[in-house]
C-alpha cells in the first residue's frame, strides 16, 4: 500500500510537469518562487544589505539581530544551535533553504551552520502554523526559509567575483587564548549568459573557539577541546526555457567538529558531518493561456554525522554513525479566477530512510513517509482580503487534516488568523534502540493543537511599526521521562498554553542616521499533571522577554553600528526550580569602503565581556573581537 502511494504521487507529480512544459509558447518575465505574497500571517524579511551591516559569522548572529529570535546555542562556532519562533524551537520550527524543507526526520532539527552567510541573500521569517505560502508539514512556531544568492536576468554577460576574508580573537590571551584564533575564507564566482546564469561559492573555517569563561566556582578559565573546521560549497543554475526557468542548486557541507560537553565534563568527542542536497526547482509563470503558474521542486539530500564519544573505556558503544536519505517533491500551481480570486493548489510527498547504529525498526533500514495536499484561496476585496486553507497530510499510520482561515483589514492595515498546529514525532523519538539510559516509543501520537493571532502594520514616510499578538494551547507535547532509575523514554505528557506578541519599529531620523527597536513578549505556561495557569510553570529555556536595539550611522565612507540585546532569564527545567540569569550584550560595528569595490570591517561582539550561557553548563564567548576586508570585482 505504502509503495502505491508513492509510485501514484511521483506519476502526477511528473506527468503536471510534462504538461507545463507543452504550455510554454509565451512571452512572460520569470519571478522567484520566493516572493513575498500577500498573506495574512506575519513575515518579517531580512534583507543581504540588512546581513552585510551585522557582518555575522553564523545565522544564528544574523537572527538574534535582524529578527529579534531567542537563540538555543552550546558555545561559539560549529556549536548547535536551535532558533525560537513562538517559544517553539527545534522540529516544531520549519527550515527552509529556497523552498526546500531541510529538517532532519532523524532529530527534527537543521544545523544553520552548513548554510554560509554570504550565500544568503535574504531570509523570511513566517510566524504562526498552517502557512499557505509553502505548505509546509510540520511546522508550529514557524518557518524559517533562507533564499541564496543568484544571478537572474541579467542583460550582460560578466563574470564577477567575491572574497571575504576575516579573523577573529577572544578575550583571555592571558589565558593561552590566540591572537588568530577563527579564519573564515569565503569565495564566489558568477557569470550571466543568454542560455544560463550560474553562480559557484565555497568557504572554509577554521576555529579554534579558544575563549574564556566564569565556570560555577566563579574561576575565570579557558574553553579547550572545542575546534571546528569546516567547508562547504554552493552552486546554483538557472536555465531560461522560453523565459520560464529551470534551476539547480547544489549545496554540500563537510565539518569535523570537537565537543568538549559541558564545563564539568571529563568526556570530549569529535563529530564529522557530510551534508549534500541537490534541488531541481522549475518555475512557469503563465500555463493554460495565462490562467495559472505553476512551481515543481524536487530534492535529495544526504546527511551523514559520525561521532566518536571519548570514554576512559574507549568501547565500541562509544560510537555512533547516522545515515539519513530523503527525497521530497513539491508542487504549486494558482489559478486565476478573476481579478479578486485565486485559487491555490499544491501536493508534496517526502520519503525519509534513516540507518542508524543507535535506531532500529524491525531492520536496520527505517522509513519515515508524508504525502501532502494542499487547496487555499486568495480572494482580494475592497475592504477584507480572505485566506482560507486546508492541508491533508498523510502519515503512515493516519491522515490529518490542517485548516486555516485568514483575515486582512485593508483599510486598517490589520490581519488576524486561526490555524491548527501538529508535528509528527522524530525517527529518535520513535525508533531509539533499547538501551541501559534510554528507548524509543513507536507508540508515539503527533503533537497537536490549536492558534490564534493578529498583526497590525503602520507606515508613514520614514516610520515603520509592525506588532502581533498571539495565542496558542499545544497538547501531546513529547518528553524524555525517566521509566525508571537510569532510563530515560519519550512520552506524550505535556500540555501548555502560549501567549505573546512583538513590536518592531524602524525610523530613519536623517538620511545618515537610522534606529532599530525589536521587542518580543513570550509567556509560556505548562499544563501537565495538573498544573493551570495560576500556577505560573514556564517552559525551559523561553524567556519571557527579549529586548533589541541598535543605531546605523553614515557619513561618506564610513558606517558605524551600535547594537544593544537584553535576554531575560531562562529556567534550566520544567519545574523552574534554577534558571539562567539574564544577559546584556553591547556590540559595535564599524564598516569602511577603501574603494568601489573593496570594505574593510570591524566587529566588536559583547564589548563589556558579559559572561552568559544559553545552554547550562555551556558557556558561550565574551569580548571577541573580528576583522575582515570583502572585494567585489
Amino acid at each position: 500500500m505504502q509503495k502505491n502511494k508513492t509510485v501514484c504521487f511521483l506519476f502526477i507529480f511528473f506527468y503536471i510537469i510534462n504538461v507545463a512544459f507543452a504550455e510554454m509558447s509565451f512571452t512572460v518575465t520569470a519571478e522567484a518562487a520566493t516572493e513575498t505574497d500577500k498573506q495574512s500571517q506575519k513575515i518579517t524579511e531580512i534583507s543581504s544589505e540588512q546581513i552585510q551591516e551585522f557582518h555575522a559569522s553564523t545565522c544564528a548572529e544574523v537572527l538574534r539581530k535582524a529578527a529579534n529570535a531567542n537563540v538555543k546555542q552550546y558555545g561559539a562556532y560549529g556549536s548547535v544551535f536551535n532558533a525560537y519562533l513562538r517559544s517553539f524551537c527545534g522540529g516544531t520550527v520549519a527550515v527552509l533553504i529556497d523552498g526546500v524543507q531541510v529538517n532532519s526526520a532523524q532529530t527534527g532539527e537543521f544545523d544553520l551552520t552548513r548554510i554560509n552567510v554570504n550565500d544568503i541573500e535574504k531570509i523570511e521569517i513566517i510566524e504562526g502554523a498552517s502557512d499557505s505560502k509553502y505548505c509546509v508539514s510540520g511546522s508550529v512556531g514557524g518557518i524559517i526559509n533562507i533564499i541564496t544568492k543568484q544571478n537572474i536576468n541579467s542583460e550582460k554577460s560578466k563574470i564577477f567575483f567575491n572574497t571575504d576574508i576575516s579573523n577573529l580573537f577572544y578575550s583571555g590571551l592571558f589565558l593561552g587564548a590566540k591572537i588568530f584564533d577563527t579564519q573564515n575564507y569565503f569565495a564566489s564566482m558568477s557569470q550571466n549568459t543568454k542560455i544560463a546564469d550560474w553562480k559557484l561559492s565555497a568557504s572554509f573555517v577554521n576555529a579554534k573557539n579558544n575563549y574564556s569563561y566564569i565556570n560555577f566556582i566563579s574561576k575565570e578559565k579557558l574553553r579547550t577541546n572545542n575546534d571546528a573546521r569546516t567547508f562547504s560549497i554552493y552552486g546554483s543554475s538557472i536555465f531560461k526555457i522560453n523565459h520560464s526557468s529551470l534551476q539547480i542548486i547544489e549545496n554540500f557541507y563537510n565539518g569535523a567538529v570537537h565537543t568538549p560537553g559541558t564545563e564539568t565534563s571529563i568526556i570530549t568527542g569529535n563529530q564529522k558531518d557530510l551534508y549534500n542536497c541537490i534541488n531541481l526547482l522549475y518555475q512557469n509563470p503563465e500555463i493554460f493561456n495565462s490562467l495559472a503558474d505553476l512551481t515543481a521542486q524536487i530534492s535529495y539530500k544526504y546527511d551523514r554525522t559520525f561521532f566518536d564519544e571519548n570514554c576512559s573505556d574507549n568501547n565500541e558503544s562509544d560510537i555512533s554513525l547516522h545515515k539519513l536519505h530523503t527525497v521530497a517533491a513539491n508542487l504549486r500551481s494558482s489559478f486565476f479566477i478573476n481579478t479578486e480570486w485565486t485559487l491555490n493548489c499544491s501536493g508534496d510527498i517526502t520519503i525519509n530512510l534513516l540507518n542508524s547504529t543507535n535506531c532500529y525498526n524491525n531492520s536496520d533500514l527505517i522509513f519515515k513517509n508524508l504525502y501532502g495536499l494542499s487547496l487555499s484561496s486568495d480572494y482580494t476585496g475592497t475592504i477584507l482580503n480572505f485566506y482560507p486553507s486546508c492541508k491533508i497530510v498523510f502519515t503512515d499510520s493516519e491522515i490529518i487534516p490542517v485548516p486555516k482561515l485568514g483575515i486582512k483589514f485593508n483599510k486598517l492595515n490589520l490581519s488576524t488568523n486561526i490555524y491548527r498546529m501538529f508535528t509528527t514525532p522524530t525517527m529518535n523519538q520513535l525508533y531509539w534502540k533499547n538501551t541501559s539510559y534510554a528507548q524509543g516509543n513507536p507508540n508515539l501520537k503527533n503533537e497537536s493543537g490549536w492558534g490564534i493571532d493578529a498583526n497590525y502594520t503602520y507606515k508613514k514616510n520614514t516610520l515603520e511599526l509592525t506588532c502581533g499578538i498571539f495565542s496558542m494551547y499545544y497538547k501531546d507535547k513529547i518528553q524524555w521521562l525517566q521509566i525508571n532509575q537510569n532510563k530515560f523514554q519519550c512520552q506524550n505528557t505535556a500540555s501548555a498554553a502560549y501567549f505573546g506578541g512583538n513590536i518592531f519599529v524602524n525610523y530613519s531620523l536623517f538620511n545618515w542616521l537610522s534606529i532599530h527597536v525589536k521587542y518580543d513578549l513570550n509567556l509560556s505556561y505548562l499544563l501537565t499533571n495538573g498544573l493551570t495557569l495560576k500556577d505560573n510553570k514556564r517552559i525551559m529555556y523561553t524567556p519571557v522577554n527579549i529586548f533589541y536595539f541598535d543605531t546605523d550611522w553614515h557619513y561618506k565612507k564610513y558606517t558605524l553600528t551600535c547594537s544593544y540585546t537584553f535576554t531575560g532569564k531562562r529556567f534550566k527545567s520544567n519545574d523552574n526550580a534554577t534558571y539562567l540569569p539574564a544577559y546584556n550584550i553591547f556590540d559595535i560595528v564599524f564598516e569602511y569602503k577603501l574603494q568601489k569595490n573593496t570594505l574593510l570591517y570591524i566587529v566588536l561582539k559583547n564589548i563589556f565581556n558579559e559572561h552568559y550561557s544559553e545552554i547550562d553548563g555551556y558557556p558561550m564567548p565574551g569580548f571577541s573581537c573580528k576583522t575582515g576586508v570583502k572585494i567585489s570585482i
